[in-house]
């Protein structure tokens, strides 16, 4: 009778282990796609800022060779403004850039 009680001690230490090594598998398998999940979503914010900082300086970009255009055009500032919808102090830093430029 020992020896059948030792056997099920030990069948029960050996499903114990597995379960615990099962367990710490899941563990380890969570992580893993929990590190992939949050290294796509540190890609993908990235990409989103990347693309609306480039989009905002092209946009700058084009608005201030739209404002070069009209100034060389010699269009009343105040009627650039309107149109550009900028301050009077920055089409009139574009105008001193075009000088310096010059």
């Amino acid at each position: 009778k020992i020896m059948e009680e030792n056997k099920d001690i030990e069948e029960a230490t050996i499903i114990v282990r597995q379960m615990s090594e099962d367990e710490k598998m899941e563990r380890i398998a969570f992580l893993r796609e929990k590190a992939i999940m949050d290294e796509k979503e540190y890609y993908r914010t990235g990409m989103e800022k990347g693309l609306k900082d480039g989009m905002e300086k092209g946009i700058k970009d084009g608005m201030e060779k739209v404002v070069k255009k009209m100034i060389e055009a010699n269009m009343p500032k105040e009627q650039i403004a309107k149109i550009t919808e900028l301050s009077m102090d920055k089409i009139i830093k574009i105008e001193q850039n075009i000088k310096k430029a010059d």
